[in-house]
C-alpha cells in the first residue's frame, strides 16, 4: 500500500515538472463579451461645479479697522458698532438662475481677534437682482463670540423651492468687539475676523444658462472591459455609443477611460464626436434625439484601455443659447461592447 502511494507521489511530481508557468502560457481561448457596459441617465443634477459652493473672508484689524501699529491690547479701545465692507460672491457663470429642489446655505463665524465680538452681529446674504430684495440670510449671533478662536456656525437654512442666482452679496452689520484689560500683550494687527459661506446639497428643478457660457455634463462610473476574474491578454472588436439627446443643446462627447486612480489611460474618440439637439419647440424639448457612434478598436488603443476600472463620460456644449433645462430632460447614454479578450487558460 505504501509502495502504491509513494509511485503516485513520484508520478505526480514528474507530470508537475513538464507543465508551463502561467506566464509561459499563450492565449489559446477566446472570451466574447456583447450587450452594455455602461449605462446612465444624466440630468442637470450631473453638471459640475454648480452642486455645492463655498465663499471664504476675513476681516483684519490692519486692513478693515485701521489699527496698523503694535501697542498693548489693553490699550485698545472698543471698536464698532459697525458695518463691515459689503462683499460680492460671485457663485458661477454656468447658469443665470436656477429653481433649487433642495439644498441649504450657512456660514461659519471664527473669531481669530484677541478681544470678544459682542452679540447682535447681524449677516445678510442677499441676491444681487433680486425683484423681491429679500435676504436668503438674515442671522443675528445670539451671543458673544470669544476672541482667540471662537467659532460660530449658523444653523443650516433651507433653500428648497427658492430661486438661486449667481451673484451674491454678504453684508455684516452691527459688528462690536469688547475692551480687554486683563492682559499685557502686545496687539497682533494681522489678526482676523473671518466669516466662511457654504451653500451646499444642492439639487434643482430647472436651470437657465447664461449664453454664451460653456456647459458641461459629466459622470464617472465603473467600468470592466474585460470581464470578472479573467487573466486577459488582449481585447479587440467594437464599441458601440448611444447618446439619446432630452436636453435642448447640441453637444460634443468625448469618455475618458480611467485606472484605479482616476489616471487617464486614453480616450476613445480621436475628434469629439456630435450629439445632435433634440426636436425642439420655443426652447423646450419635443423629441429626444438619438445618436450612435460605432468605434473599432486598434491594437494601440486597446492595449491602453483594457485595464481601465472607470468611464468619465463628459458632454460639452460651447456657446450654449438662452435656453432653460428642466430635471427630466435628459441625456440617456449607454456604451455597448461587441469585444473579443484573448484569455490565459
Amino acid at each position: 500500500m505504501k509502495s502504491g502511494r509513494f509511485l503516485f507521489i513520484i508520478l505526480l511530481f514528474l507530470f508537475s515538472c513538464n507543465l508551463k508557468q502561467d506566464h509561459e502560457l499563450e492565449p489559446d481561448w477566446n472570451a466574447q463579451i456583447l450587450g452594455p457596459l455602461v449605462k446612465e441617465d444624466l440630468s442637470i443634477n450631473e453638471v459640475p461645479d454648480i452642486d455645492s459652493f463655498a465663499y471664504v473672508n476675513a476681516f483684519s484689524l490692519e486692513k478693515d479697522f485701521g489699527i496698523t501699529q503694535e501697542m498693548p491690547i489693553k490699550n485698545v479701545p472698543e471698536i464698532g458698532p459697525l458695518s463691515l465692507p459689503i462683499n460680492h460672491l460671485d457663485l458661477t457663470e454656468t447658469f443665470k438662475s436656477a429653481e433649487v429642489e433642495s439644498g441649504e446655505i450657512y456660514f461659519v463665524l471664527t473669531n481669530n481677534l484677541p478681544f470678544d465680538v459682542k452679540q447682535g452681529v447681524i449677516v445678510k446674504i442677499s441676491q444681487s437682482g433680486d425683484p423681491l430684495g429679500a435676504p436668503l440670510v438674515n442671522d443675528t449671533l445670539p451671543l458673544g463670540l470669544p476672541g482667540n478662536g471662537g467659532v460660530y456656525k449658523m444653523p443650516p437654512l433651507n433653500l428648497n423651492n427658492k430661486t438661486l442666482l449667481p451673484e451674491m452679496d454678504l453684508q455684516i452689520i452691527n459688528f462690536a468687539t469688547k475692551k480687554r484689560t486683563d492682559t499685557d500683550d502686545l496687539l497682533d494687527p494681522s489678526k482676523e475676523f473671518k466669516i466662511e459661506v457654504y451653500i451646499d446639497k444642492l439639487k434643482f428643478k430647472s436651470i437657465t444658462l447664461s449664453q454664451g457660457n460653456t456647459f458641461n455634463v459629466e459622470e464617472t462610473v465603473d467600468l470592466n472591459l474585460k470581464g470578472t476574474d479573467i487573466n486577459a491578454k488582449s481585447l479587440s472588436g467594437k464599441l458601440y455609443t448611444f447618446a439619446n439627446n432630452g436636453m435642448p443643446l447640441k453637444f460634443s462627447l468625448q469618455l475618458y477611460f480611467l485606472d484605479g486612480s482616476y489616471t487617464v489611460l486614453d480616450s476613445l474618440f480621436n475628434t469629439d464626436p456630435t450629439i445632435q439637439e433634440p426636436v425642439i419647440a420655443n426652447g423646450v424639448t419635443v423629441t429626444p434625439r438619438e445618436t450612435k457612434i460605432t468605434t473599432e478598436l486598434n491594437e494601440t488603443k486597446a492595449n491602453k484601455i483594457i485595464n481601465a476600472e472607470f468611464l468619465r463620460i463628459k458632454f460639452n456644449a460651447a456657446n450654449p443659447p438662452d435656453v432653460t433645462i428642466n430635471k427630466d430632460n435628459l441625456l440617456k447614454f449607454q456604451l455597448t461592447g461587441d469585444l473579443d479578450v484573448a484569455i490565459k487558460k
